[in-house]
């Protein structure tokens, strides 16, 4: 059973989306793009979303956003671990025979967020919601008067 990739919510009169599924119902003429179509023609006042998107996974984070990370907080240890783990050589074989690297980048990211999870996602969130606040004035300045003439 295929799974299902378009999907309209009708409490919030919406039609949702998957976010990997999008980019092929840009292909005019395509079925996607004709599944979409239909979709919008049932329910002219809905809006399109997209769903699926892992804003709150950190899979991808890189070797510099860690380093950043200890850096910003001051964690030398962790800094120490990354550089060793980066820095070693060693190699083995895995099941399916092929020699890889014993601290490859998956399993530094594993080492990363068994250990740093919690505290890392504090601070995207928080430099989030710095990057996202609307400054304010924080105080009146007085307009100056002109003297009379």
């Amino acid at each position: 059973m295929a799974q299902q990739k378009i999907w309209f919510d009708f409490v919030s009169n919406t039609i949702k989306v998957e976010a990997n599924y999008l980019p092929q119902t840009r292909k005019v003429g395509s079925k996607a793009y004709k599944t979409l179509l239909a979709a919008k023609r049932d329910n002219p006042t809905a809006t399109i979303e997209t769903f699926g998107k892992r804003e709150d996974k950190y899979n991808h984070i890189t070797v510099n956003q860690m380093q950043t990370y200890f850096e910003v907080n001051g964690l030398t240890d962790g800094a120490a671990k990354l550089k060793e783990m980066r820095e070693n050589k060693e190699t083995h074989i895995n099941k399916n025979g092929r020699t890889v690297r014993t601290y490859n980048m998956g399993k530094i990211r594993q080492w990363f967020m068994e250990n740093y999870s919690v505290g890392y996602k504090k601070y995207v969130e928080s430099k989030k919601a710095a990057s996202n606040a609307v400054q304010m004035p924080t105080s009146n300045v007085e307009k100056e008067e002109k003297p009379a003439a």
